[in-house]
């Protein structure tokens, strides 16, 4: 970014959930010495930051009409548990995804649900794909999932996959479940959930499962126990 600057160039960086103290340090590092307008704690949400000669400048963004939700987050501790409720949403109708951090765990995942679901409404999505056929799953997938998807191509569909499906794509979900992940990871997956006016959804309301195993005693770092439960009960999305 220094250097960028220096050249007398632009830079625009896009970011759903860019930390304060990360935003900062780019922001001097473009402008060239230390600045505290570029965050603070209480800044609205989206927001625009402009950097520049004469200084910086936030400003406020307004989401897209209808776009701002609720997510409810539900801890489960139990996989096979968690896969009746995954099968039990895609029998209802639901489009549901079940994001994995690993390929390892993602192929597990799948083929525990091949036993449950007919293989023509179960797809994998990894980045371990050739090219040639990741391309062709991702159209796949968002063609099924995306944002001018019928009903009728959604309906009882189940995605496994990994990051791949947590940025960039445009994809659109009823249910998902997530392993437990980076608080801006969890944000980013749940942002695929009800992403578009979708009048004919099967279910009332977004959630998203986050599956984890329950910490032994003794082994939860300091200042994490009383963290954790706080954060798995809601997400808001704008």
């Amino acid at each position: 970014m220094r250097f960028h600057a220096a050249l007398g160039g632009s830079a625009i960086l896009l970011s759903a959930t860019l930390p304060a103290k990360q935003k900062r340090r780019y922001a001097e590092a473009f402008a060239g010495h230390e600045t505290s307008d570029a965050a603070a704690t209480n800044d609205p949400y989206p927001q625009i930051t402009l950097v520049g000669k004469k200084g910086t400048k936030r400003m406020a963004v307004a989401p897209r009409p209808g776009l701002g939700r609720a997510v409810a987050v539900e801890r489960l501790d139990d996989e096979p548990a968690l896969i009746d409720c995954l099968v039990e949403a895609a029998e209802a109708g639901q489009a549901v995804a079940w994001i994995r951090n690993t390929v390892a765990d993602a192929m597990a995942a799948a083929a525990q649900l091949k036993e449950r679901v007919s293989p023509d409404k179960l797809r994998l999505f990894h980045a371990r794909f050739a090219m040639g056929d990741r391309l062709e799953r991702e159209e796949e997938v968002e063609a099924i999932f995306g944002k001018a998807s019928t009903p009728a191509q959604r309906r009882g569909w189940i995605l496994v996959a990994t990051q791949v499906a947590e940025q960039s794509l445009d994809l659109d979900f009823d249910l998902m479940a997530s392993d437990l992940a980076p608080m801006d990871a969890l944000i980013q997956r749940a942002g695929r959930l009800w992403r578009h006016d979708r009048p004919e959804r099967q279910r009332a309301s977004p959630a998203c499962f986050c599956c984890r195993p329950t910490p032994m005693p003794g082994s939860t770092p300091p200042g994490t126990s009383a963290c954790c439960p706080a954060l798995l009960r809601s997400i808001r999305i704008r």
